[in-house]
């Protein structure tokens, strides 16, 4: 009796031990799908996709973000071309798919692409159906809205994956639904922020619309209201992390969803708010990069990016980038006549973090997340 006992105690142990060790090494998700979520080259950049920067909104160390995804590809000619094969040979048991499809998909005039809904559902099931025999975790992801727009003052925008017969959305949300598969749906959350936004920041700010010689690798300038500068990339993994973080009582997102990064608060202010267009406030996790920017105003004159605590200059230049790291950060866009200016100090003296800190006309998101707009300014408490 005692020996069985202790061999019981003994294979429990083990097993314990053999769990820790499995928690210990990071988790995998494996991304399929098109452009908006695919890998670039630093020669592209800051075109990114999704994909590319998901890791980063994960505990470091804990998730391997194994980015399949193709530009150009929709849920028929990922299977088509081979990229499906080749993801099959690539998934592990335990890990996790994330799939996005549907800008290509609608796409009528190519035939090698286009998938009515019905057969958009098809290869959707295919997809979870072969993950699930793999012992692979399949999660659903709605393609994110493009910058379109029925009415631009008004704020109106263009759904454009719900249009006439083709709702690709809700054909996703159904298979998601038949086949128990949580769905992360990006496409309400970015329409959300496009409606906060409003299609001048969308389209210079967040998709690929770049001004002559803004970018040295696009000398003349981009216009793409489809694919993502390097924010509208990390705003797309942000929404994808706080969908899994809403929905943490799901079996499949739940173990994610203890792995998501704290965000910390990148906090930008203007001191002339006719100056320019200015970069929103926004959350990173550590080791993103973080970058501000300003459009100056005609007959405005930019004087530098600074410190809005201790009044230290930072950079001359209209963009700004540094590494998040683990704490908030407050920027100050200065302009030639703004209410306030900078003097750089040699030994500036250690300011007081605000209990409030006012996003002074424009869109503003605290360390939580939480977000506000006002002409005249917002202010968040700092939790």
């Amino acid at each position: 009796m005692k020996r069985s006992i202790k061999a019981a105690a003994a294979v429990a142990c083990a097993a314990v031990v053999a769990w820790a060790a499995t928690t210990a090494s990071p988790v995998r998700i494996v991304v399929i799908g098109d452009s908006t979520v695919s890998t670039y080259k630093a020669s592209q950049y800051p075109w990114a996709g999704w994909g590319q920067v998901l890791q980063y909104y994960f505990k470091t160390g804990s998730v391997t973000v194994v980015n399949h995804a193709v530009g150009g590809r929709s849920s028929r000619s990922f299977v088509t071309t081979g990229q499906w094969a080749a993801t099959v040979k690539d998934l592990q048991a335990g890990d996790w798919l994330f799939i996005q499809f549907g800008h290509n998909d609608r796409d009528y005039t190519d035939t090698t692409r286009y998938t009515d809904t019905a057969t958009y559902k098809v290869y959707l099931a295919m997809y979870i159906d072969s993950a699930r025999k793999l012992g692979v975790h399949p999660v659903l992801v709605t393609p994110m809205n493009m910058n379109t727009w029925t009415d631009t003052a008004k704020r109106v925008v263009r759904e454009v994956f719900t249009e006439g017969a083709n709702n690709y959305w809700a054909a996703m949300k159904h298979v998601g639904t038949a086949k128990k598969v949580p769905v992360l749906d990006l496409g309400h959350q970015s329409t959300l922020l496009m409606d906060t936004l409003g299609q001048g920041y969308m389209a210079k700010f967040h998709f690929m619309g770049l001004d002559t010689g803004e970018y040295p690798n696009y000398p003349t300038g981009n216009a793409d209201g489809t694919h993502f500068q390097e924010e509208g990339a990390q705003e797309n993994a942000r929404m994808i992390v706080q969908e899994i973080e809403r929905q943490s009582t799901d079996s499949v997102l739940s173990p994610l969803a203890t792995l998501v990064a704290k965000r910390y608060a990148s906090n930008v202010t203007t001191n002339l708010s006719t100056g320019g267009v200015v970069t929103r406030s926004r959350i990173f996790p550590p080791g993103a990069t973080a970058t501000v920017k300003v459009r100056v105003a005609s007959g405005k004159k930019f004087r530098c990016w600074a410190n809005a605590l201790t009044g230290d200059s930072l950079a001359g230049t209209t963009r700004y980038t540094y590494v998040q790291d683990s704490s908030a950060h407050s920027l100050i866009a200065v302009f030639v006549g703004g209410t306030t200016d900078v003097v750089r100090r040699s030994a500036p003296a250690p300011a007081p973090v605000p209990r409030f800190t006012t996003f002074g006309g424009a869109s503003g998101l605290d360390a939580a997340g939480r977000r506000g707009r006002s002409a005249a300014g917002v202010s968040f408490p700092i939790p």
